[in-house]
């Protein structure tokens, strides 16, 4: 949001710059600056829904990787669990889909 608010600050003392100048404007100043101040308002607008498109997508993101981690935990439990029953080690592998390699780690 800080960012946000700098780079609209920006734009905007150079919108004024610009409404000021009148060799790169021309004749007709206030329609000029109020095009200015369109471009403006689209690139402030621009910015604010792509900030937003960012946490959404990130928010979206971090659910999938959390659902994702809390399944893996929820197979290395179970396998657990299964090693301390002593069962084979082969069926847990197969169950669980973690590699005997693995288990052989959480058998440690």
């Amino acid at each position: 949001m800080v960012m946000e608010k700098r780079l609209a600050e920006k734009l905007a003392n150079r919108i004024e710059e610009l409404s000021n100048d009148n060799e790169i404007i021309g004749l007709d100043s206030d329609y000029n600056k109020y095009q200015l101040e369109g471009y403006a308002d689209g690139v402030d607008t621009g910015i604010k829904e792509g900030f937003e498109q960012g946490i959404e997508q990130g928010i979206e993101q971090g659910i999938e990787q959390g659902i994702e981690q809390g399944i893996e935990q929820g197979r290395i439990e179970t396998a657990k669990a299964m090693l301390a029953k002593n069962m084979d080690i082969n069926l847990i592998s197969e169950v669980t889909s973690i590699p005997i390699s693995k288990l052989k780690d959480l058998q440690l």
